[in-house]
């Protein structure tokens, strides 16, 4: 055979292929219109710096390789193939080109198959039922299949000839092929578990995003099954009244760091810069490495968590924070590039996409904890301090290989069907730790960093019915609180998380601790109300190590079978961080998120990472809806207008009533009054300056 007609495949195959990569690049444009207007929008807001732009262009570069690659691949083993089989030369063409066009159709349903969730997936999906997808997969991959077996024989007739250069090049890429493509990466070998005697306990914070403690086995739900997490929460002390003093993961973390409220840590928003912030004090991680720990952060998600070596972390382990995660799945959801995203080809190519679970088409949850499991610190003599997130259970509540399900159409059923996925992702973890012996002698803290509303009534402690009006009253105290909630005429549901500070489904958290290799540990559901801020100071009594800047309070007592008492209920504090309208929706569109806040956030230069603008902190604060709940009361402020001036709300949790009126007698017999000076106390001009107060006599309240 010519070798020009070989040339002349390739070309042609080459060219086909440019066409596919196109006709894919134009498709994606198509299907992600909305997106195409946040990248410009980005682009002229944000002012992407160049070394994003270089980034973009290394990606892409990598894709047109990648097809390259697939196309001199689906050349050589057509040539390679016809040639084994000695047909005619007037039958070459034919055969290369029907080789290329089943490879390229297999891909599309292969793809339709692995990551139904991707732009391809979804177009294949809509327009092929998945039986037929497999058969059409099959009925392609079998000429794939006998071609590539012909091509291998005919490459043996040619090791004949070059001996030993031949096999070397023949074995290394088998080597090569193995050891990069077919490891799907959450199939890997286990390190060595050596029992260590430590003196010291290995700690793990670990987090389960946007889980309601309603929605689990334990407290009652019977949808999910949980079995993981019941398993630990029924050894664990449990405390079944825990609020977040900020519905946003970033904060909230922060919160349990520091064991401070957001008014005092300073990060009030998501994705602030801590960058002049010294938590070298405050931060856990940071006083746990002064007394000889390894201190570690790992997340599936950092696209608005931004936690860093600023908290005291030494390493961090996870999807990078920069922009990256905001902008480029709009050019990396080609078929080629899902299919290979689990494999340790994608890894070297794609570091940003296995385990990152903002990928949501190719997220497989299995290969985060994978990664993890490569790069933990081996245990040792030196104890361990690791703060792990799984954000499986947030929105968008899908994955890789999410159920299929027309009933999971709305949220709270796509919720519902990621809860369970996420009690196996939490299973693989303790297994792999409990069998690795890091948890022989340690503390094991697990939480959620807040809840999740789905326009449910009950998601909202207020409803029309039970409102006690007073004299006092706005006349439009529906609609003033229907515009925090669109579409809301019963005020008694809401949407998102952090959007509404008497949403329990939002504020309400999970908390459970256990000692393992403690001898007086005592499990237990403890009903007092606490908070996130009580973490840290809770692990640094169980160490005895000293602990001065803490707003939150030490729960040892109770772990270890005793109580704490209080001369009146105690008062806890939530807040609220910054709210786009495209949040506090069932119906949420990521473009259309971004888009409302892109002039409240910037790229930092330094690391790449969105920021929230620090002159924006100023202007966003006053937004803040704050509450204080103690007892059976919750007093919150709301500002509204364009001037944000304050509206109180009491409410009762007991008997559902509530108020705008301060001056009922409903509220008379309330501590709304305390309640309001502790408001006016902790927040200061945040209140004071924003408040206007009717006149009314103070009456002794009943508790």
């Amino acid at each position: 055979m010519k070798i020009s007609k070989n040339r002349q495949l390739l070309s042609y195959i080459l060219l086909f292929t440019v066409v596919l990569f196109i006709g894919q690049e134009v498709f994606l444009v198509g299907e992600q219109g909305p997106n195409v207007v946040l990248a410009a929008t980005l682009r002229t807001v944000f002012k992407i710096p160049v070394s994003i732009w270089l980034m973009i262009a290394w990606y892409w570069g990598l894709q047109v390789v990648l097809y390259a690659g697939f196309a001199v691949l689906a050349w050589l083993v057509g040539v390679l193939s016809f040639q084994y089989t000695k047909l005619p030369d007037q039958y070459f063409f034919k055969w290369g080109f029907g080789l290329w066009f089943c490879a390229a159709i297999g891909l599309f349903f292969a793809n339709e198959i692995c990551y139904p969730f991707s732009a391809f997936g979804q177009l294949f999906f809509f327009l092929f039922p998945i039986w037929l997808a497999y058969a059409v997969l099959i009925l392609t991959m079998i000429p794939c299949v006998i071609c590539a077996l012909l091509a291998g024989f005919r490459a043996l007739q040619w090791l004949k000839l070059y001996h030993k250069i031949g096999w070397l090049v023949f074995i290394g890429l088998g080597i090569i092929i193995v050891g990069t493509v077919s490891d799907a990466m959450h199939e890997r070998a286990a390190r060595a578990a050596p029992v260590i005697p430590r003196q010291l306990p290995n700690i793990f914070i670990i987090g389960l995003d946007a889980v309601r403690p309603d929605r689990l086995n334990y407290y009652g739900y019977t949808k999910n099954a949980t079995p993981a997490i019941d398993r630990f929460l029924k050894g664990s002390t449990n405390f079944s009244f825990s609020l977040t003093p900020i519905a946003r993961t970033y904060p909230a973390w922060v919160s349990i760091l520091t064991g401070q409220y957001p008014k005092h840590h300073q990060i009030r928003f998501t994705l602030t810069n801590p960058a002049g912030m010294d938590f070298s004090h405050t931060s856990l991680a940071s006083i746990l490495k002064t007394y000889g720990y390894k201190t570690v952060f790992a997340t599936d998600g950092r696209r608005f968590n931004n936690l860093g070596v600023e908290f005291g972390f030494d390493q961090q382990i996870g999807p990078s924070g920069t922009v990256r995660n905001f902008i480029m799945y709009l050019v990396d959801n080609l078929p080629l590039i899902d299919l290979i995203s689990n494999t340790r080809l994608g890894e070297w190519l794609y570091p940003d996409i296995p385990g990152n679970r903002d990928e949501v088409a190719t997220y497989d949850p299995r290969t985060f904890i994978s990664l993890l499991e490569e790069q933990l610190p081996p245990n040792s003599l030196q104890p361990i301090f690791a703060g792990i997130h799984l954000n499986l259970a947030h929105y968008p509540y899908e994955w890789a290989d999410s159920p299929l399900d027309a009933d999971t159409l709305s949220y709270s059923p796509l919720y519902d069907t990621a809860i369970p996925r996420l009690d196996e992702q939490f299973n693989q973890l303790l297994t792999y730790l409990q069998t690795h012996h890091y948890l022989d002698n340690a503390i094991v803290v697990v939480m959620s960093d807040h809840g999740d509303a789905f326009g449910i009534a009950g998601d909202r402690l207020i409803a029309t019915a039970t409102f006690v009006r007073g004299k006092n009253s706005a006349a439009n105290i529906v609609d003033k609180l229907n515009a925090l909630q669109p579409g809301n005429k019963e005020l008694n549901t809401s949407a998102g998380h952090g959007t509404d500070v008497l949403s329990m489904a939002q504020y309400r958290n999970l908390l459970a601790f256990q000692l393992l290799g403690f001898s007086n540990d005592t499990p237990a559901t403890i009903s007092a109300p606490v908070s996130l801020i009580d973490i840290k100071p809770t692990i640094l009594s169980l160490l005895k190590i000293p602990d001065q800047q803490s707003d939150g309070l030490s729960l040892a007592p109770y772990l270890q079978g005793k109580t704490l008492s209080f001369k009146s209920p105690r008062s806890i504090f939530v807040e609220l961080d910054f709210t786009p309208l495209g949040i506090r929706s069932t119906d949420i569109s990521m473009p259309n998120i971004v888009l409302q806040s892109a002039d409240v956030f910037e790229i930092n230069p330094i690391n790449q990472e969105v920021m929230l603008k620090p002159d924006m902190i100023a202007q966003l604060l006053p937004t803040k809806q704050k509450a204080v709940y103690a007892g059976d009361w919750v007093l919150a402020l709301y500002p509204y207008g364009r001037e944000n001036k304050l509206f109180p709300v009491l409410v009762n949790q007991k008997t559902g009533q509530w108020t705008d009126d301060l001056t009922t007698s409903f509220a008379r017999r309330s501590p709304a009054q305390q309640l309001l000076r502790e408001l006016k106390t902790f927040y200061g001009h945040e209140v004071t300056d924003y408040l206007t107060e009717p006149k009314f006599r103070i009456k002794k309240h009943a508790t």
